[in-house]
Formats: structure tokens, sequence, C-alpha cells
């Protein structure tokens, strides 16, 4: 290579570039590759979603409730957000957009769950290792809460067991849970009762899939809308209701003591009314009663009084043998 009148070896110019082996760039330097998803395993999530609470991320234990989209909490951990809630607390924020439709504890259920059998419990030593192993089971069927199969629970009662084994008991629950998060049912409007407490409940409104898809979830969204709307408006006519009863009570009351008022007045006025007075005067002539005489006095008297005061002939006794039996006219 000739530079100017001055002629360079090709090897001397790869020492001034700098091309010493020192700086040589990887493929993945230079070549921009797209970036992958990372993929889970869709198992290992939902088992997660069934050991853990969905608020807190810790492990659940009772008692633990769940909302109207099948999802779980410890309800310590809701009873705490709650409070922080209403208490105005700006560091309670930690996953405040899982729980913002739980407005109070009545947007919860307390869950009826059955412990697993301490045949098919297995420990491994560790509590690590324990903590990815399910707690319950179905108390129907047996079958463990791990993700693997689907489980439902009754708003009505709270009690939890595996969708095939209440569809073998309960012959109106359909074949399975629909892409609207809604159990599907042989009729309309079927009621049914729950094979572990016989309380009734609606199948289609009253059964809640636990830990739904995404597909499931948007429409049990839809469905806990409008319930909370049918239940604040029921609300709001109950106490339109009661405001009217109240005011119909509090006019009979009021027109009681109206007509009270005046039968008192009219009461007043009838013992306050000017009455006769007799003059005193005009009772100085008046005629006196007839006194009888004292021989009419004792005409009336008894036999037997009568011969105390009857003179008797002079039997010869002395007046000290009379003394005893005179009377009030003869004594001397």
């Amino acid at each position: 290579m000739t530079l100017g009148r001055v002629s360079i070896a090709p090897t001397l110019l790869l020492v001034f570039m700098g091309a010493d082996g020192g700086s040589i760039p990887r493929r993945d330097e230079l070549v921009k590759s797209k970036v992958r998803a990372v993929k889970h395993d869709p198992s290992l999530l939902a088992a997660l979603a069934l050991y853990y609470c969905s608020l807190t991320k810790e492990r659940l234990s009772a008692p633990i409730v769940a909302d109207d989209l099948g999802k779980l909490y410890n309800r310590e951990a809701i009873v705490k957000h709650l409070l922080d809630r209403r208490a105005g607390d700006a560091t309670a924020t930690d996953g405040i957009d899982e729980v913002k439709h739980i407005k109070s504890l009545k947007d919860v259920t307390t869950l009826e769950l059955t412990k697993m059998s301490s045949d098919n419990v297995q420990d491994d030593g560790t509590e690590a290792d324990n903590a990815h192993k399910p707690q319950f089971a179905c108390p129907l069927t047996g079958r463990p809460l791990n993700g693997r199969h689907r489980f439902v629970y009754l708003r009505t009662c709270g009690h939890v067991m595996s969708l095939a084994g209440l569809r073998e008991l309960v012959p109106s629950v359909g074949a399975g849970v629909g892409a609207d998060g809604v159990v599907a049912a042989v009729a309309e409007g079927t009621r049914a009762e729950c094979p572990v407490c016989t309380r009734a409940f609606d199948v289609e409104t009253e059964l809640i899939p636990l830990n739904p898809s995404q597909d499931e979830l948007t429409g049990l969204v839809e469905r806990m809308v409008a319930r909370q709307a049918a239940e604040a408006a029921a609300k709001k006519k109950e106490k339109s209701a009661s405001k009217k009863r109240k005011a119909e009570a509090s006019g009979s009351a009021k027109t009681e003591a109206t007509s009270s008022a005046s039968k008192k007045a009219k009461t007043s006025s009838s013992s306050t009314a000017p009455s006769t007075v007799v003059d005193p005067a005009a009772n100085i002539n008046m005629s006196l009663p007839a006194i009888p005489s004292r021989s009419a006095v004792g005409a009336q008297q008894s036999a037997a009084i009568a011969s105390l005061y009857k003179k008797k002939e002079s039997t010869g006794t002395s007046d000290a043998d009379k003394f005893f039996v005179q009377g009030t006219y003869s004594r001397t």
C-alpha cells in the first residue's frame, strides 16, 4: 500500500488500526434478535393461584374468603386492607387493583374448605417444599385442590367442591363452565341444593368457578356489576319504602295527638264552665225537718229496751234494789 511517497505493509496497517484480536465482537452484539416472551407452565400458575392469597401473595390459611371473580384471599388480609383504605393510609397500595371491587366484607364469601386426609398428604420435610402441596380436597370425591381439577364454590353457603363431583350428585348442573364464566344449567333459572349442607342455590348465579380463565373472568366481572347494580336498586327501593312507612306512621301519630288535644280542650272547657252558686241567705227560711217526740221514739223502741224504762208496780223492794234497773228517765 502506498500512502503518498511512503509504502506501508498490510500487516503494519492492521497493527495501527487495532485489529490485534483483543476486541472481536460477537454475533449477538451485532445482530439484534427478537425477544421471546417467557412462557410459564399453566398448571403451575393455576396451582399457585389456589395456594397463595391474591392480595398479599402469602400462603393461604383459614379463614379463607373468595370474591365473585373466583379469587382466593386470606380474610385477615382483606380486613386489614379495608381498614387501611378507610383510614386513608396512602402506603396501603400493594395489590390494590386486585381488590378495588371489594368495598366491604359483604363482597366476599367465607369458604368452607375440606382438609386433605392424612393418607393423601405428602410431607417433604421442609416448609419450602410443602408450600407447593395442596391443602384442601373435594368433600365429595376427594380430589385435591391443585389446579388440575375444576373447582367451584357456592355463594349461599361457601362450600367448595369439584365440578365433576357436584355434577354427579346434582343433575341440574350442566357439563361445565361457559366462556362467560357461568356454570351451565340444565334449565334456565334452575335451583338445586348443596350436597353438603342441603342449602338451596341458583345454578347460574350462585355457583362461582375458582381460578377462572381470562375469558371467564370477563364474564364474571359483567355478572358481578349487574348483581351489584340490582342490589343497589333493591336497597334504594327498600329505603324509600321505609321512609314512606315512617312518614305514614308519623302522620297517624300526629293525627292522634291532635284528636287527643281537642278532646282534652273540650274536657277542660266543660270543667271550667260557670256553675250555679247558691246564695246562703236563701237557706235561712228553710223549713226544718220534723223532729219526732219522745213518746214516738219510745214507741219505736224494742220490748227489751222499753222494759228498762217502764215503771213497775211497787213490790216492797227498796230503792237500792231498784237502782241497777232504773232507766235514765226514772232515776232520781
